[in-house]
């Protein structure tokens, strides 16, 4: 497996060198396509001789632009908050040497804020398709990942960086629902981590 490791940023400067860092030993080739960062992010990428494409356009049109511009068998499409968990970094490089019969992956992605992991909640689990074979892949207009073609469920975690200040300043969000998710998804054994996440992944509908 060959692979290409895709991402989309703008002004990606805090959190940029450390996905690009956890990709590493995988990626074969890095395709950034940048929206239009005002910081950074555009030596950063350098840094990691990532090939950096500006291109101010709507998320959805960055992404079938990467996917048109990576040029490996396989594509990972990451974000700048994201970062493979060593698990799932050796599993990649494991893979690279597989013949693979599927045409793409999903990979747990796991929530952190500021070195607190949600394994609870309901956006626990979140298997997201990350992970395709470039010819059977396609973004839709709205941005979403789609392959033609059986998948695989890797074992390692992407690690989603959250902000922190989403727990003590959630989104408005339903009480309804918060207090279900507390009471039903596993919030209410961890304490004020517990209720701060269920209110989170209780938004109101706008």
């Amino acid at each position: 497996m060959n692979l290409s490791v895709c991402l989309i940023t703008l002004n990606a400067e805090p959190t940029l060198a450390r996905c690009l860092q956890s990709v590493r030993a995988s990626a074969d080739e890095i395709v950034i396509v940048d929206r239009g960062s005002a910081d950074r992010t555009p030596f950063i990428a350098t840094d990691f001789n990532a090939r950096f494409i500006r291109h101010p356009a709507d998320a959805a049109d960055a992404r079938a632009l990467a996917l048109q511009k990576a040029t490996r068998d396989w594509v990972l499409f990451l974000a700048a908050d994201d970062e493979l968990s060593p698990a799932l970094q050796q599993e990649l490089v494991a893979l690279k040497t597989q013949p693979l019969t599927v045409s793409g992956g999903l990979v747990n992605v796991v929530r952190n804020f500021d070195g607190q992991a949600v394994r609870f909640g309901k956006k626990f689990p979140d298997p997201q398709l990350r992970l395709a074979q470039k010819t059977a892949a396609c973004i839709s207009t709205s941005g979403q990942l789609t392959v033609s073609g059986a998948t695989l469920t890797l074992a390692g975690e992407l690690i989603r960086h959250a902000d922190r200040a989403l727990l003590a300043n959630p989104p408005p969000y339903r009480f309804g629902a918060a207090l279900a998710n507390h009471l039903f998804r596993g919030g209410l054994t961890r304490g004020a981590l517990g209720w701060q996440i269920s209110r989170l992944d209780a938004p109101r509908q706008p």
